[in-house]
């Protein structure tokens, strides 16, 4: 924890941290920390594990959000799970996975084209898709971006729907 940043700085450890931290942000006020095959944690006077048995087998890889609204990106989910992003509305108390089957759809937002990689495993949801950055619209968190192993892909209703984002792109 550091602390008076502008001053005579001070650090000192936060108890409870796991061995890996990939992402780091800030959320509604909160602090949390994707950590890898540790799970998801909210960071305050210690580190807490979040997220109950959701991220099991798991590698949280990142995160974002707005408000209560937090979006958390996994990589190496089980197979044939549909775990590449999980969401909560509730500042992290509960999650529900937003990336099954009738979540994704390979049709490029804004256009009516077939993206090309469709029925790949790489896809958002696939067995070989890992989330590497996750990007939510501050104003509106309802809008959310991943940028993954196929490309970025988008929500713009909370998740009910992903379409890669792609339009005007020949590559992934």
């Amino acid at each position: 924890k550091v602390t008076n940043i502008r001053g005579s700085v001070t650090i000192t450890q936060v108890s409870g941290a796991p061995g890996v931290v990939e992402h780091i942000g800030l959320v509604g006020g909160t602090v949390f920390a994707a950590c890898g095959p540790y799970g998801l944690y909210s960071v305050g006077s210690a580190w807490q594990k979040i997220g109950g048995s959701t991220f099991t087998g798991c590698n949280v890889s990142c995160l974002d959000g707005s408000g209560q609204t937090l979006y958390v990106g996994t990589a190496g989910a089980p197979k044939g799970a549909g775990k590449s992003v999980a969401k909560s509305c509730d500042g992290g108390a509960t999650f529900s996975w937003v990336t099954g089957p009738k979540n994704v759809t390979c049709t490029v937002a804004g256009t009516s084209r077939t993206w090309w990689l469709d029925g790949q495993k790489c896809v958002l949801g696939g067995d070989a898709y890992d989330a590497s950055q996750i990007a939510v619209d501050r104003f509106d968190p309802n809008t959310c971006y991943v940028a993954g192993r196929s490309g970025v892909w988008v929500t713009r209703d909370a998740g009910g729907c992903w379409a890669p984002a792609m339009a005007g792109l020949n590559g992934s």
